[in-house]
């Protein structure tokens, strides 16, 4: 369980409220306001809050740099930036290689945004419509590419579940 303090800092609906220009706000609670019910709803649970803390301690992210992962991830949601952009995003924001922020990326995408992934789609398809189907295979390459373990893993390591 988090604490009150810890929801405000890595809720997507209050991340960088503190430093947030006035318009850039009133831009988000526009789109918010558009979006399904269920995104509101994973934009302001604890749950989204607490897998996002959880994900900048497995990256070894400091609290500004995990509340800046939760202020892409809420700009994704409701379309503010294309989905492409976001690696790019993230590596500005927080100072990391685009590699990093791939990998960070993809940890996301799986493991904190799966239950809204369809509604993102759908929003992205229409704030984004002119984004090709080629670059949107391209980028989900380089995402895919992200969920690879890195070359200083010994293959003879991993284990296959999937053939148990």
């Amino acid at each position: 369980m988090i604490s009150y303090e810890q929801y405000i800092d890595y809720s997507p609906y209050f991340a960088q409220i503190d430093i947030e220009a006035p318009s850039s706000r009133a831009e988000f609670l526009e789109l918010f306001n558009k979006t399904p019910q269920l995104i509101k709803n994973w934009v302001t649970s604890t749950e989204t809050a607490e897998l996002l803390l959880n994900m900048g301690i497995s990256f070894k992210l400091d609290e500004y740099d995990t509340e800046a992962i939760a202020y892409v991830i809420r700009q994704i949601v409701v379309g503010e930036i294309p989905l492409i952009e976001a690696p790019d995003t993230i590596a500005q924001e927080i100072k990391i290689s685009p590699n990093t922020a791939r990998e960070i990326l993809g940890a996301c995408l799986r493991d904190i945004l799966t239950p809204v992934l369809e509604e993102v789609k759908k929003i992205q398809a229409a704030r984004f419509p002119n984004i090709t189907p080629q670059t949107k295979n391209q980028n989900m390459a380089n995402l895919q590419k992200s969920f690879a373990p890195s070359a200083d893993v010994n293959p003879s390591n991993i284990v296959d579940l999937r053939t148990k």
